[in-house]
């Protein structure tokens, strides 16, 4: 059975959605260190949900405290804890870095959309296509006609579908030659996510990863191949974000729609 319960009021809301086997917390507004009580009630609802995966969906969250990153943090750990998954869906970058330095661990698997999260049981009006491809260079060919069916879909421009393609193309390209350890034995994951708001792009390897922010800024006066990927992806896109965890390195590119 699916039901909702809403926890909290302005300016923090969280409504938790019983979709066995997923127990998803939508949490929008602002958390200040005055929702700390709210965001504690809403870890206590869904840890006690029945459910093998947690879902969050954090998109819709910002300016968050201290206070009520330790209470995500809480429950996320005693999440895995219990032997269930942890999905958080739409996670700013910075956002998941502060949740990693305030002590959450294991094994985090980030979406693009809820939709995806729960493979198709939550009510989300996003749609989703996954692309998996052998890490092997000949395979880009056949993402670029994905992403041109894509573009035309979202109604992107013929402009904008060009920088869609370079910006892809070029994560795809560096999670095989560097996100594949085992070569062609390796595969990566591309997965598209497109509501009205924004067309959403994550790409997923199986290397160690990168520490994006160890890239220095582009310097046009000193032009080096290292770098220069990651700084045309920025301009081509209106965000950027990297996950890194265990299992290898997530690129996510937005395009706003």
């Amino acid at each position: 059975m699916n039901y909702a319960t809403r926890i909290g009021s302005s300016p923090l809301t969280i409504q938790v959605l019983q979709l066995p086997p997923y127990v998803v917390g939508e949490w929008r507004g602002t958390a200040p260190g005055s929702s700390r009580e709210t965001a504690i009630e809403a870890v206590g609802e869904l840890l006690a949900r029945s459910g093998d995966n947690l879902v969050l969906d954090l998109s819709g969250l910002s300016e968050v405290s201290d206070p009520v990153i330790q209470a995500l943090v809480r429950g996320m750990n005693e999440a895995q804890r219990l032997g269930r998954t942890v999905c958080l869906v739409r996670c700013p970058d910075d956002l998941y870095r502060r949740l990693q330095r305030a002590g959450a661990g294991g094994a985090v698997s980030h979406a693009g959309s809820l939709v995806a999260a729960t493979n198709g049981l939550a009510p989300d009006p996003a749609s989703t296509l996954d692309l998996y491809l052998r890490s092997a260079p000949e395979f880009l060919s056949r993402l670029r006609n994905v992403i041109t069916v894509v573009a035309k879909e979202a109604g992107l421009s013929q402009s904008t579908e060009f920088e869609l393609k370079s910006a892809v193309t070029e994560a795809a390209a560096n999670a095989i030659r560097h996100g594949s350890p085992e070569g062609a034995r390796n595969h990566i994951r591309v997965s598209f996510h497109l509501d009205r708001r924004a067309l959403i792009i994550d790409i997923e390897d199986q290397g160690k990863g990168f520490d994006p922010q160890a890239v220095a800024e582009l310097n046009v006066s000193e032009l080096r191949e290292d770098g220069y990927g990651l700084h045309m992806m920025r301009r081509l896109m209106d965000r950027v974000e990297f996950y890194r965890d265990d299992r290898g390195m997530l690129v996510r590119m937005t395009k706003f729609i």
